[in-house]
């Protein structure tokens, strides 16, 4: 029980005490009900918040997964596909700006791809043998003027170096001053066999951002007939 006495007065004398009883069950139960009114209330406000802070939050964050899987496809090398996110906020304009770098770099590619076969017709159609090297100073490229050139009797092939395929000391040597100071070089050199072949070569040194990028270009013109009058 709770007891509640308060003293009753009359001017200046004490004339007596009004006492209160109540049981304690019913305060409780008129807390728990305040209570419960309360989480109630705090409830009604806090799950439709949490309900739209999860769908805002899924909004942006969906976006974003899907740029991040579209970048990390483009930095594989695959260039395929569009990234769909309309908008105009800043997520909208991020995937704008990523579909048209992926479509300048569809260009630069097929502008590349489109002038190596250019540059390949044209290695092809000449009568000079044309060797492209790589940082190693191995073959990379070989064009038909060459194999002509050599008349079967050396064969030069993509992955072998020109001590390899020519076995000629003094044509490594002008590779090796091509590639030490970056300058072109002109050798002349004479490939021993069946038939002796008199080569003018000009080595080039291709520029390049960084040193495994770098390349040479070996052009040789056959100047057999021309010795030999």
């Amino acid at each position: 029980m709770l007891y509640v006495a308060l003293p009753v007065r009359r001017g200046q004398q004490l004339a007596g005490y009004i006492r209160l009883a109540r049981p304690l069950y019913g305060i409780r139960h008129a807390t728990d009900r305040l209570y419960q009114s309360v989480t109630q209330a705090v409830a009604l406000i806090i799950l439709p918040l949490l309900v739209l802070a999860f769908v805002y939050a899924r909004r942006i964050t969906s976006p974003i997964r899907r740029i991040e899987a579209f970048a990390r496809k483009v930095g594989q090398g695959d260039l395929s596909g569009t990234l769909m996110i309309p908008g105009s906020d800043e997520i909208g304009q991020l995937a704008k700006s990523m579909n048209q770098m992926v479509v300048r770099q569809q260009e630069r590619i097929r502008a590349a791809i489109e002038a190596s076969r250019k540059l390949e017709a044209a290695f092809s159609s000449m009568t000079e043998g044309v060797l492209i090297l790589d940082s190693r100073n191995r073959v990379e490229y070989v064009n038909d003027g060459m194999e002509r050139l050599l008349r079967q009797q050396f064969t030069v092939a993509v992955g072998q170096t020109p001590l390899e395929a020519f076995r000629n000391v003094a044509l490594q040597a002008a590779l090796d001053g091509a590639r030490g100071t970056c300058l072109p070089v002109h050798q002349e050199i004479t490939l021993t066999g069946a038939l002796p072949i008199i080569l003018e070569v000009n080595i080039s040194p291709i520029p390049a951002h960084s040193e495994r990028e770098a390349k040479i270009m070996m052009v040789f013109h056959d100047m057999t007939r021309v010795k030999n009058l």
